[in-house]
């Protein structure tokens, strides 16, 4: 579960608030493209983590608990993916997602339940792949 919330927070730091509390309207589609193309260039990803105390810090989380760059990559991919759920299920509806983020902090499992059948599986990998290395 620990995952979990690595993933949340990831999402709320790195995502989130860089969309503010709005609709998908053009210019709110245009920054969440932005900001995933961020996310899926290490380069450009670290560049703006730098820039966020809270960033560094869920960043340095993510890599813990990932153990490599190929690992790193994949989370922040799952990542990315668990928004475009999020999006899709609040309709683009920032406050929406945002007050989804913050149910999930207290009930990561429930949180879990509510993603799309793909990203279960995917959660339950990265979990795996995680819980292999911390042994």
């Amino acid at each position: 579960m620990r995952l979990a919330i690595v993933t949340l927070a990831a999402l709320s730091l790195a995502v989130a608030p860089s969309l503010g509390a709005q609709t998908l309207d053009p210019q709110t589609a245009k920054a969440l493209a932005e900001a995933i193309r961020v996310i899926q260039d290490p380069a450009l990803r670290q560049t703006a983590i730098t820039k966020d105390r809270k960033a560094v810090e869920a960043d340095r989380q993510v890599r813990a608990l990932a153990g490599s760059e190929p690992v790193t990559q994949e989370f922040y991919q799952f990542a990315i993916d668990i928004f475009v759920d999020l999006m899709q299920s609040a309709g683009g509806d920032m406050k929406k997602i945002t007050e989804t983020l913050e149910r999930a902090k207290s009930d990561p499992a429930a949180f879990a339940a509510t993603l799309s059948p793909r990203n279960r599986e995917r959660l339950k990998q990265l979990s795996t792949k995680v819980g292999e290395r911390a042994r």
